[in-house]
């Protein structure tokens, strides 16, 4: 009987100790069998890396790498599937966790569809962070994704069909494409899905195999972070869109790349909402710095008049005037 196709499982570790266990479990207990796991810990000041090291200790599957100092997500990213040896690769959020089935369901996606190179899967989303109002979250977990199979080239460019971490690919098709770029230290995932849909297919299976968790200090709920991955992201979309036998902007400028940005109105609307999430949330800095940075874009009336919002109305008004708005334009989200 001929073995199934190897897959490699590749994580990424900062200072996660709390969320060591879980995930690891849910990947030494996969129903696929043949799965090599490359974690690697990023410099980890925490107990991360000696709670990660008993588990390769037990597992000879696991090959753990520790970096001596702190690389990045992308940097280790590049590092980790470089030493991959699995024809598919399956990424896997710190912290998260993925359901038993997930890899065997996932590789034989890509074993009877030679066209689709990448394939997700639904995942359940559970709010461990204190910023429930930025999402207007209306409960603690809830189910992301849609179903979705074939030519994602067009869909990838107005909005990111996957989380990152619950996604598997073909490593003929991300080597092929150029893999992870150093310049994308947010935004990778939203970047390389862009390049991998104009040489495979998609496909996204209708069923939760995943379970991603928002915590502290995750990009999704740090200002800072979240205003620099939304930069990114339109940098990733702008390089999408550059015609095909052209250089993009990062192939052309490398490391520069963010300072030939093009003035983007798409950009400026999306961070007027974030504005918005951000003084809902009464974070009135972190509100400030998105009105103005989407000033800074492309700006129409609505951008001007968040901005109005965040600095020079008293809060409670600033409030009514964004209820007002959701009700009659839906400007957030």
């Amino acid at each position: 009987m001929q073995q199934p196709v190897l897959v490699s499982i590749v994580s990424a570790y900062y200072n996660r100790q709390d969320w060591v266990d879980n995930t690891i479990e849910s990947l030494i207990n996969q129903t696929y069998s043949n799965i090599e796991i490359i974690i690697f810990d990023d410099a980890s000041t925490d107990d991360t890396y000696e709670k990660l090291h008993a588990y390769a200790e037990k597992d000879k599957r696991i090959k753990l790498i520790r970096f001596a100092q702190n690389k990045g997500f992308v940097l280790g990213m590049i590092e980790a599937i470089a030493m991959c040896q699995g024809e598919y690769i399956a990424i896997q959020g710190s912290g998260d966790i993925s359901f038993p089935e997930r890899i065997a369901k996932q590789a034989d996606i890509l074993a009877a569809n030679p066209k689709i190179g990448l394939v997700g899967s639904l995942r359940n989303v559970v709010n461990k962070s204190s910023l429930d109002k930025l999402y207007a979250f209306k409960n603690n977990s809830w189910v992301e994704g849609e179903a979705f199979s074939g030519d994602a080239s067009k869909l990838i460019l107005k909005k990111n069909l996957f989380s990152h971490g619950e996604v598997m690919f073909r490593k003929s098709v991300y080597d092929k494409c150029g893999g992870y770029r150093e310049i994308f230290t947010f935004a990778q995932d939203r970047d390389l899905w862009i390049r991998m849909s104009k040489i495979c297919q998609f496909h996204t299976i209708p069923e939760v195999l995943y379970e991603r968790y928002f915590i502290e200090g995750a990009v999704s709920i740090n200002p800072e972070k979240r205003l620099i991955q939304r930069l990114l992201s339109e940098l990733a979309v702008q390089c999408g869109e550059t015609e095909t036998g052209n250089k993009d902007i990062v192939q052309k400028y490398g490391l520069q790349a963010p300072f030939f940005l093009k003035p983007s109105r798409r950009l400026s609307i999306d961070l007027s909402k974030m504005a918005i999430k951000w003084l809902n949330q009464n974070e009135i800095a972190a509100a400030k710095v998105f009105a103005v940075a989407a000033c800074n874009q492309k700006p129409n009336l609505m951008c001007y008049l968040v901005l109005f919002m965040v600095t020079k109305l008293p809060l409670n008004i600033s409030l009514l005037i964004n209820k007002l708005m959701f009700k009659i334009h839906k400007l957030t989200i």
